[in-house]
């Protein structure tokens, strides 16, 4: 009977006690369900918070992009306005230049009809160009005794001087191989034999003419080319200035 009651006290001790464990882990279980609820708001706040702010950004640059496209808009009407301005000034030059050109020639043909003493245009040109080619030479003068005075005259005569002896051996290679031979082998009368635009066009005077001959020494047909000097509205500075030099080593 006494074992009957220690086993019997046993089993509610270990039911006790099993209780208790039970309880134990239930407390844990919630506590456990009450972080993982935390950590999910708390995480469910963050990228709530996240998508604040990226939406915001978004905003932002859909707001910039609007701005940007006003200001390229208005960029380009400003472009459109300056080109139809700029087209119309330029038609407008070009009509003032025919009519200052007419109105020369017109003065030109008919100023010896007002008084006999008066000389026709024909009759005083060569002096007028002549007097304008003293100008152009003096000018050329000038700038090449300043450019000696400054140095930069022998740096560029020593690049002429190299550019030169390249062409020199690239022509005779060529001719040995029985190749066309370039501008630089042409044998042109007192001038420097190259495709190198001269310097009226940079002083605004006549456009210099070299006729040149083929050597018969090729195996090219005779005949004549003309190096005439770029035009002045098309040429840059660095293209005026190269041939500046090449004009004034040829004086």
């Amino acid at each position: 009977m006494n074992h009957l009651l220690r086993a019997i006290e046993d089993l509610g001790m270990r039911h006790m006690e099993g209780q208790e464990q039970i309880l134990n882990w239930m407390s844990q279980q919630e506590e456990w369900k009450k972080q993982q609820m935390e950590q999910q708001q708390e995480q469910y706040s963050q990228l709530t918070e996240t998508i604040h702010q990226v939406t915001e950004r978004q905003e932002r640059q859909d707001k910039h992009l609007q701005e940007l496209n006003q200001r390229q808009i208005a960029q380009m009407k400003a472009f459109n306005e300056f080109t139809v301005l700029n087209e119309g000034r330029q038609l407008h030059r070009e009509e003032f230049n025919v009519n200052t050109q007419a109105k020369l020639n017109y003065m030109s043909s008919n100023m010896h009809h007002l008084h006999y003493a008066i000389p026709t245009y024909d009759e005083v040109q060569k002096d007028f160009v002549e007097q304008e080619e003293r100008k152009v030479k003096q000018q050329k003068e000038t700038l090449k005794k300043n450019m000696e005075d400054s140095g930069f005259w022998k740096k560029l005569q020593g690049k002429w001087e190299h550019k030169q002896s390249r062409r020199r051996a690239w022509t005779s290679t060529r001719v040995k191989g029985g190749g066309v031979p370039s501008l630089a082998s042409l044998n042109c009368s007192g001038a420097v034999a190259s495709s190198v635009p001269g310097s009226s066009a940079f002083f605004g005077s006549s456009l210099k003419k070299v006729t040149s001959r083929i050597p018969s020494s090729s195996n090219v047909s005779s005949g004549s080319f003309k190096i005439v000097a770029i035009d002045e509205d098309r040429q840059t500075d660095k293209d005026r200035w190269k041939g500046l030099a090449y004009d004034i080593l040829d004086d």
